[in-house]
C-alpha cells in the first residue's frame, strides 16, 4: 500500500473537521481511549467515498489520527508539555524537545534537561525572560505547551562567579519585567510614573499609525533590544544573546508590513549574529546566515543598493555606513566558514572600503568639540557631511534646535497627559479637552475647578459648559467635592495599609476591588495574611488609564524609567559606534584567508 501523502491526510482532516468529528470521544473510542472498530471502520468508508481515496489508506490515517488524539489528550489530562530547548552556547536554528509534567519543580526540570543534553554543569533556565524558579512547579510559574526554555550554562570552574551570573540575570528578569509594564502603561504623564508612549518611526522619521497590541508587542521589543545591547557592550554575549532572543521573539508577533517600516528589526538580526561571531558559534551558522540575509533585504528595501535612497531622505549617507560595515563584514566571516574564499574576499574588501568613508579624524573631532560639541556629536556630524568640518558643525547645531524642540513637543504633550489623567473623563469617557479648558481659564478668567467639571458634565462643548458655570456654579462645585472626597480616601487608606506592613501593590489593588472601603480591604487582607486572589491584580491594572501614578510601586516605576530612557534617549545611538572590532575582523580574516592561499 502506498503511503499517505500531506494532500490526501489533509482531506481526511478536512472532513473530519467539516463534520465535527472528534475521533478521541465516543462512538470512536471509549473511556480508556481504546478504538471503536465499528464506528471506525464506518468513518472510514463514508470518507473514502466523498474523497474518492482507497480505503486501506484512509484507515491508516484514521488510525493515525486517532492514537494522536488520545496521546494527546492524555497529556492534557495529564498536565503534560513538551517544550524545546536552545542552550545559549550551542544556538542556531537546531532545538531539543522534552515532554515534562507541568507539576514538576524549576530544580527537577534542570535535571531532565541536563540528562538530555548531557551537561554536567550547572543550569540557569529562562523562559519568556523570566528566570525559572527552583522550587515552584512549572505551572506556577505559567509554563505553557511548546514554550521555548533559553539555557545558560555556567561552567564548574565559574561556580565562584556564580553570585555575578544570578546578578545578571536578575537584569534580564527586570528588563523584562519593565519593558511589560512600559508597554502595559502606554502613555507617559509628566514621566515621574514610568509610563511612556513610544513613537514608533519610519526611516523617514514620520510617526506610524500602529495597532494597540503590536505597539505593545514593539515597545517590549525596543525596550529588551537596547537592554540586551548595554549587556553586549560589556561583551557579556551569552547574556546579551538572551535578551535580544526574547526581542526577536516579540518582533516575530508583528505583521511584516510593519517590520519592513522601520530599521529596528534588521538591527536585531545584526546583534544576535554579532553575538554568535564574538561568541565562536559555530553551531549557530545556518540561522546567523538567514538572518543576515533578511537584514541585508531590509536594508536595502530602507536605503537602495547604493544608499540612494537614504540620500535622498537624510542628504548623507555617512553614519549608516556603519551598519553596512559589519554586516559585510558577518557576511564575510560565513562565508569563509562555508569554505567560499571568493566571496569572503570580495566582501571583506567591501567592508573595508566603507569603513574608510567613515573614519573619523581625531584632529577634526577635537575642532568640533572646541565649538562646544560632544566627541559623540562630532562623530557623527563628520559622518554626516563627509568629513567637512564647516558643514559638520552647522549639521550638529541645528540638529540640537531640531532635538530641542522635539524635547518641547513631548513636554507640552506628557503635560496634557497627566492634566486629562488628574482631570479624568467626560461623561462620553472622552479625556477632558485642554484647549478648551486653558481657553475657559487663561482667556476668559473662570474658576480652574469649575471649567474642569463643566467640560466634564458638558463633553467638550465649550457653549455648553459656558453656560454651566454662568447659571448653574453651584452644582459644579457640588459635583467637584464628591469627586475629591471619593478619591483623597483611596490615597489615604493605600498609605495606611502599607504602614500596617502590607505591599504596597496588593493593598491598592485590595482598595480597588473594595471601592475605597479602608476598613473591608484591612479585614480582608488580615485574614488572607496579605494575599489576594490574582483577578483582583489584574482588574486593578486594567485600570490604569484612568488612574494616576499612584497604582504602581516604586519599584516598578524605576524598573520602567531604566527600559525608557534607553529606549527614548539613545536615538541613532546604534550608529556611533568606532569600528575598532569590525576591523580588527577583517585583519584577521584576510591573514586566514592569506594562509590558506600559501598552502
Amino acid at each position: 500500500m502506498a503511503s499517505a501523502s500531506e494532500e490526501d491526510i489533509t482531506k481526511v482532516k478536512t472532513h473530519l473537521r467539516n463534520n465535527n468529528i472528534k475521533l478521541w470521544l465516543p462512538p470512536y473510542s471509549d473511556e480508556q481511549g481504546r478504538p471503536q472498530h465499528e464506528s471506525i471502520t464506518n468513518i472510514v468508508s463514508e470518507i473514502s467515498e466523498k474523497t474518492s481515496l482507497p480505503q486501506d489508506l484512509v484507515s491508516s490515517c484514521v488510525t493515525n489520527l486517532h492514537q494522536h488524539s488520545v496521546q494527546r489528550l492524555r497529556k492534557m489530562q495529564q498536565n503534560i508539555v513538551s517544550l524545546r530547548i536552545k542552550c545559549s552556547q550551542t544556538q542556531g536554528s537546531n532545538t531539543e524537545s522534552v515532554e515534562v509534567s507541568l507539576a514538576v519543580s524549576g530544580v527537577q526540570l534542570k535535571t531532565i534537561i541536563a540528562e538530555k543534553l548531557g551537561i554536567e554543569d550547572d543550569l540557569k533556565l529562562i523562559c519568556g525572560g523570566r528566570i525559572i524558579e527552583n522550587d515552584a512547579s512549572l505551572q506556577s510559574q505559567r509554563i505553557r505547551n511548546n514554550n521555548i526554555i533559553l539555557c545558560l550554562v555556567v561552567k564548574a570552574s565559574d561556580r565562584n562567579q556564580s553570585k555575578e551570573v544570578e546578578k545578571a540575570l536578575n537584569e534580564v528578569k527586570r528588563a523584562r519585567q519593565g519593558a511589560e509594564l512600559l508597554a502595559k502603561a502606554g502613555v507617559d504623564d509628566d514621566g515621574s510614573a514610568g509610563g511612556y508612549d513610544i513613537e514608533i518611526e519610519d526611516q523617514n522619521g514620520q510617526a506610524l499609525e500602529i495597532p494597540a497590541e503590536e505597539k505593545r508587542s514593539l515597545t517590549i521589543a525596543l525596550g529588551l533590544h537596547e537592554k540586551g545591547r548595554a549587556i553586549l557592550k560589556r561583551k557579556e554575549y551569552e547574556l546579551a544573546l538572551l535578551l535580544l532572543l526574547e526581542a526577536d521573539k516579540e518582533f516575530e508577533t508583528c505583521r511584516s508590513e510593519i517590520l519592513s517600516m522601520v530599521d529596528n528589526y534588521a538591527v536585531l538580526c545584526l546583534d544576535i549574529v554579532w553575538c554568535y561571531v564574538c561568541s565562536k558559534n559555530i553551531a549557530a551558522l545556518p540561522d546567523a546566515k538567514l538572518r543576515l540575509d533578511s537584514c541585508e533585504k531590509a536594508f536595502k528595501k530602507s536605503y537602495g543598493d547604493s544608499l540612494q535612497r537614504l540620500l535622498a531622505i537624510k542628504g548623507s549617507s555617512g553614519s549608516e555606513i556603519t551598519m553596512f560595515v559589519r554586516l559585510y563584514v558577518l557576511q564575510a566571516i560565513l562565508h569563509y566558514h562555508d569554505e567560499n574564499y571568493q566571496e569572503c574576499s570580495l566582501l571583506l574588501d567591501k567592508a573595508q572600503g566603507f569603513a574608510k568613508m567613515v573614519a573619523v579624524d581625531q584632529d577634526k573631532v577635537s575642532d568640533l568639540m572646541g565649538l562646544g560639541l560632544s566627541a559623540r556629536e562630532a562623530r557623527r556630524a563628520l559622518r554626516q557631511n563627509n568629513m567637512n568640518v564647516t558643514l559638520a558643525s552647522q549639521w550638529a547645531f541645528k540638529q540640537r534646535e531640531e532635538n530641542q524642540e522635539t524635547k518641547k513637543r513631548e513636554k507640552e504633550r506628557r503635560r496634557k497627559r497627566k492634566m486629562q489623567k488628574e482631570f479624568g473623563s467626560c461623561a462620553n469617557g472622552d479625556p477632558v479637552n485642554i484647549e478648551s479648558y486653558h481657553h475657559l481659564v487663561d482667556t476668559m478668567g473662570f474658576d480652574p475647578g469649575l471649567a474642569v467639571e463643566a467640560l466634564k458634565h458638558a463633553n467638550n462643548a465649550m457653549s455648553d459648559a459656558i453656560e454651566m458655570i454662568s447659571n448653574d456654579p453651584d452644582t459644579l462645585r457640588l459635583s467637584r467635592e464628591e469627586n475629591q472626597s471619593r478619591n483623597k480616601p483611596k490615597q489615604t487608606a493605600a498609605a495606611r495599609l502599607k504602614a500596617m506592613g502590607f505591599d504596597e501593590a496588593t493593598a491598592k489593588a485590595c482598595l480597588h476591588h473594595f471601592s475605597g472601603a479602608m476598613e473591608e480591604a484591612a479585614e480582608y487582607l488580615a485574614n488572607a495574611t496579605g494575599e489576594i486572589p490574582a483577578e483582583w491584580v489584574e482588574a486593578y491594572r486594567g485600570n490604569l488609564d484612568q488612574e494616576g501614578s499612584s497604582k504602581y510601586t516604586e519599584d516598578e516605576l524605576v524598573m520602567m524609567r531604566e527600559v525608557a530612557q534607553d529606549v527614548t534617549q539613545k536615538h541613532d545611538e546604534y550608529l556611533d559606534v568606532m569600528l575598532d572590532e569590525e576591523k580588527g575582523l577583517i585583519q584577521q580574516y584576510r591573514a586566514m584567508l592569506l594562509s590558506i592561499a600559501q598552502h
